[in-house]
């Protein structure tokens, strides 16, 4: 029986313990990537400037939470940080929602105050040093000893950890997230990386997760905006989205099965 763990054996990436130089090293190389897009996301908020910024954010935290020694003291995204990341969250949904529905002009037009109002309240806790301020912070943190085994743990619990979900006879919205959230893990750290067929895998099985978030996120905004305007249309919307979330969780947990037979 093939399973996820199984697959942790054939990975070919292997990381060397690490100094306290290197880690911050590392950091700082992820931190400047981080503030390029958020410079951009000031200037434009464009879709592309905020993709960007959440995905440096993402990379960040999983570097830290792999590096994680178990000590009180360790790297981590400061409380600020974090909260403009959750707002660039809803900022992100928004921008996805009015590029899906362009040609609706009802939704396009509570879609964009959404989104303003979604900006606005991300702006009031921006400023141009926030990012420098994380980055000091984090590195202040970073543990004077480091051992690779902390890291094959890491890629090895969250292998077990989709492994265990996998198996689940049932299948949920909350069992494709975590399995999604575990796979990003790995993939930011660059754990995922193994024999060509199992990284083709890996990715096909990402894409389809993501396709299935977006169809959530779209869901949930599409009944935000129903309870307001109770449309027919709307309700329309509505059940074609429910429709689509349930035939791509389906493919998804199908595919999931068939891998561990």
């Amino acid at each position: 029986m093939t399973t996820f763990v199984s697959m942790a054996r054939k990975l070919i990436f292997f990381i060397d313990a690490m100094k306290q130089s290197r880690i911050k090293k590392i950091i700082k190389k992820q931190f400047g990537k981080l503030q390029e897009a958020y410079h951009d996301m000031l200037v434009t908020w464009s879709m592309d400037a905020i993709h960007r910024f959440r995905v440096r954010i993402k990379h960040i935290r999983a570097f830290a939470r792999m590096i994680k020694t178990g000590s009180k003291k360790h790297p981590s995204i400061s409380r600020q940080l974090k909260k403009v990341y959750r707002r660039s969250g809803a900022v992100r949904n928004w921008q996805l929602f009015l590029q899906t529905f362009s040609r609706n002009r009802s939704l396009k037009r509570y879609a964009a105050r959404s989104l303003d109002a979604a900006i606005s309240g991300m702006k009031e806790l921006m400023t141009s040093s926030l990012v420098d301020k994380a980055k000091k912070k984090m590195l202040r943190k970073v543990p004077r000893h480091f051992k690779n085994k902390g890291m094959r743990v890491f890629r090895h619990d969250k292998l077990q950890a989709i492994d265990h979900v996998a198996h689940q006879k049932e299948l949920g919205d909350d069992q494709l997230h975590s399995i999604r959230k575990n796979l990003k893990d790995l993939q930011y750290d660059n754990l995922m990386a193994s024999a060509n067929t199992k990284k083709k895998y890996y990715n096909k099985l990402m894409k389809k997760l993501g396709s299935l978030q977006d169809c959530r996120i779209e869901l949930q905004l599409l009944e935000e905006i129903n309870r307001q305007q109770a449309s027919i249309k709307i309700q329309k919307l509505v059940n074609k989205r429910v429709e689509k979330k349930n035939r791509l969780a389906s493919e998804i947990a199908n595919e999931l099965k068939g891998q561990n037979n």
